[in-house]
């Protein structure tokens, strides 16, 4: 859900699979907002924001991101990541 935050302990990890297929999985000491989502591609909408304030998470993208990349983000306390349909590892301290 929009504004839903995610958070892990020390010696714990999560994973996420959104509707679209986009995983998102969390390590230890981590949280992490969504901020936005969308995924309506019989309307052609889509949004997908996330806030990562502390911790390390790993994204790969689904269907949203290959239909409109431009439309997902990852920001950091100091970062932005724009993402092109890829996998990626972000850390946050």
């Amino acid at each position: 859900m929009r504004s839903d935050i995610i958070v892990s302990g020390p010696h714990s990890s999560g994973g996420v699979v959104f509707k679209d297929g986009t995983l998102l999985t969390v390590g230890p000491s981590t949280e992490i907002e969504i901020s936005r989502y969308m995924f309506r591609p019989e309307e052609a909408k889509y949004d997908f924001s996330l806030y990562l304030r502390k911790g390390t998470a790993i994204y790969s993208s689904g269907k949203l991101g290959k239909l409109a990349p431009e439309s997902v983000s990852l920001n950091t306390p100091r970062a932005a990541v724009g993402v092109r349909g890829t996998r990626f590892i972000v850390k946050a301290d």
